[in-house]
């Protein structure tokens, strides 16, 4: 009989609830475990799972104490630790293209004129998002979301050469859990104050 520290695998079985997926690798503390056996299999092994942790039908996120199994190839594997799994599920999400007014962020007494390129300050723009499938499909959705474009101190004007700056979105509190889908820059003109706009068309 001999003792190794080995790796703790978790064992899914099942998948959550309609609508809901796990959102990340289950958990397990500790990581690592000792187990005592024959030689020959013990020193074999590299890793052992845990008993079946159950997701069937979850709908939530949970935690509890699961044992390691007791066999491995027919062969009895001793082990008094339990290991503490922690399983996040969470609203399947789904993404959606949807306008959202775009505003402009510069600095306290910025002394250049700032412009979206081919398009007014607060216009909306098609933009990809991801989040819960129930709260996407929200109909006042749009009424809560906001996004902008960072101006920093730095950037001086550069006639016929627009600026593409990364576009932040900004939802409110009860759609926190809604992001960009993807990266989106968007077009903007920095010029004197006295410079007239240019006509240059956004960027696709």
């Amino acid at each position: 009989i001999v003792e190794k520290k080995v790796r703790v695998e978790v064992t899914i079985r099942g998948k959550p609830a309609d609508g809901y997926e796990l959102v990340s690798k289950p958990i397990a503390e500790p990581t690592e475990v000792t187990i005592w056996g024959v030689k020959e299999v013990v020193e074999s092994i590299t890793s052992i799972p845990t008993k079946d942790v159950i997701i069937e039908g979850r709908s939530s996120s949970f935690s509890s104490d699961y044992e390691i199994v007791d066999e491995v190839d027919g062969t009895k594997i001793e082990c008094n630790t339990k290991v503490r799994v922690r399983i996040r599920i969470a609203p399947m999400k789904v993404e959606k293209v949807v306008e959202i007014p775009v505003f402009i962020h510069a600095p306290p007494n910025y002394k250049y004129r700032v412009s979206l390129l081919g398009a007014g300050e607060g216009d909306t723009y098609p933009i990809k998002l991801r989040g819960p499938k129930a709260v996407m499909e929200s109909p006042d959705l749009t009424g809560k979301l906001t996004a902008f474009v960072m101006i920093t101190s730095d950037l001086a004007p550069r006639p016929g050469v627009p600026y593409y700056r990364p576009l932040y979105l900004s939802p409110s509190p009860d759609v926190a859990e809604i992001e960009l889908a993807e990266e989106k820059q968007i077009g903007v003109e920095i010029r004197e104050v006295d410079q007239p706009e240019s006509s240059q068309p956004e960027s696709p």
